[in-house]
């Protein structure tokens, strides 16, 4: 559902109109789930896309921005990632940096906040580009 409500909301016309006839596969545990991807009548999804809506997929797509956009200006601004939660089979304590990498506090950042919601961010070091240019109101891709 979460999948066709993005598309619905970024590129309907990349949704057939048959998402409101499709049925619902699912299992009632993770195991059964994936058991009803085996056979070979399996439609390729697992969920309810017909419950799907390009408004459910604004409020996600708008959702994910503002998540990405707190984390990135948290992290240019100095938060260390390390401190973000994050699901990972290797312990924290046992990451590390790849050889030779640098700090990203290290670099000098800019933030401007321009018309319709739009943040470019600035980062200065071997050459000056936009590292991150999001909008939290984008309908299409941003410019």
């Amino acid at each position: 559902m979460d999948e066709t409500s993005l598309l619905l909301y970024l590129k309907p016309e990349l949704v057939s109109p048959l998402y409101k006839e499709a049925p619902i596969v699912t299992g009632a545990t993770l195991a059964q789930a994936f058991d009803a991807t085996k056979p070979a009548s399996w439609p390729g999804y697992l969920g309810s896309p017909r419950q799907s809506s390009a408004a459910l997929g604004e409020t996600i797509w708008k959702s994910f921005a503002a998540a990405a956009l707190e984390v990135s200006l948290k992290i240019l601004d100095g938060v260390d990632p390390a401190t973000f939660p994050r699901t990972s089979a290797t312990p924290r304590s046992k990451r590390s940096s790849a050889p030779g990498s640098r700090s990203r506090r290290s670099r000098a950042r800019s933030r401007t906040v321009t018309g319709g919601g739009v943040v470019e961010i600035r980062q200065r070091g071997s050459d000056s580009r936009t590292v991150l240019r999001a909008s939290t109101n984008t309908r299409k891709d941003p410019a």
